[in-house]
């Protein structure tokens, strides 16, 4: 337990460096005495990685991700510009992950919107329901006109004794 509690210290020590943007190396780390590079270079050596470089993917100051690139055979010497070509590389990841993540964060937004428009559709459609039951309940024969004077809507008492008012209360026109 002692060593593997040891090796999640290490690890962690590596993600705080990625964290704060640095870029680990190896087997760079044994000539610039960096000990945070060394466990990595260790750790990637079992694993049959004897050279790379890692690269953090960040977004907004937060910790994304690693681009890491490694060679089975041999030491590499990763020259300064192809590690400033891998950090073009990483922002341009950094920016397709988080646009990834702004498109999943509209699809669920519309997911909800849509859910929010359909039940205010429906307590509509019942509201709308319970008004004209409400209105076709009425004793009294109701007329409502428009400003223009026409017929806009009846209750059914109106319209199941007067002979100019169609069913469903509108006004029937002409030979009707």
């Amino acid at each position: 337990v002692r060593g593997a509690h040891f090796r999640a210290a290490r690890i962690e020590q590596l993600m705080e460096r990625l964290r704060r943007g640095d870029t680990l190396y190896w087997p760079e780390a044994r000539n610039n005495g960096d000990r945070h590079s060394f466990l990595v270079e260790r750790l990637l050596r079992r694993a049959g990685l004897p050279s790379g470089v890692c690269v953090p993917v960040s977004s907004k100051g937060s910790l994304l991700g690693a681009f890491l690139l490694a060679k089975r055979t041999g030491d590499v010497e990763w020259p300064r510009t192809s590690v400033d070509d891998f950090r073009v590389i990483a922002d341009v990841i950094a920016s397709a992950i988080e646009r990834t993540r702004a498109e999943w964060a509209l699809h669920r937004l519309n997911a909800k919107l849509d859910q929010q428009v359909e039940a205010r559709t429906a307590e509509l459609a019942a509201s709308e329901q319970f008004g004209r039951a409400v209105f076709d309940s009425l004793a009294a024969r109701v007329v409502v006109l428009d400003g223009a004077g026409q017929i806009v809507t009846t209750n059914a008492a109106l319209a199941a004794g007067h002979p100019l008012v169609g069913a469903g209360g509108t006004a029937a026109g002409p030979g009707e």
